[in-house]
């Protein structure tokens, strides 16, 4: 992320109470983890993906929702994240207050820089939760899928990507390079 850097250590609840804000806010291991606002290219990216992975939650047989940051995600104790998108099985919980406490099976991070965060810590926090799979979009446009025991497989993706966690999602990964 850019202009990320790191800050506060606080209880889950003390997080909570932190004021509303458009900055990229999470609380990781404890402590929380501040980043900078989001590029251009990463706009585009994540509404491209939005869209489709929408697309296919609307049109399947089983019931999927669609979760868009900033939105708070706990993945276990003193760890509320903010997945760029991500996918739970049923509804959004629209009307609880707090975080959302359902593990999503699926989570997507558009990278800003090289990754290395999201790739490394942020994935080993996704898999202890239980997320089935998980997608890592690099500015440039290809999809790396993270899957299997501990989200350990990674698989690189430039023309489609079918996933094995949610049945019929299928990304047109090449369409993030027009």
């Amino acid at each position: 992320m850019a202009g990320e850097h790191h800050g506060l250590t606080l209880t889950e609840a003390e997080y909570l109470a932190l004021p509303e804000t458009n900055q990229r806010v999470e609380l990781v291991e404890g402590t929380v983890r501040f980043g900078g606002s989001s590029s251009a290219r990463h706009q585009h990216l994540l509404s491209e993906l939005l869209l489709q992975v929408f697309g296919w939650a609307n049109q399947s047989n089983a019931a999927f929702a669609v979760g868009l940051s900033p939105l708070d995600v706990c993945f276990g104790s003193q760890n509320i994240l903010q997945p760029d998108l991500f996918v739970l099985e049923g509804r959004l919980p629209v009307d609880e207050v707090g975080p959302i406490r359902q593990v999503p099976k699926l989570c997507l991070e558009v990278l800003e820089a090289d990754g290395a965060f999201e790739r490394g810590h942020k994935r080993m926090l996704y898999a202890a939760a239980g997320v089935a799979e998980y997608w890592c979009v690099e500015p440039t446009g290809v999809v790396e899928c993270w899957s299997g025991d501990g989200l350990q497989t990674a698989t690189e993706h430039t023309d489609t990507l079918a996933s094995r966690a949610l049945p019929g999602l299928i990304l047109d990964v090449a369409a993030l390079r027009r």
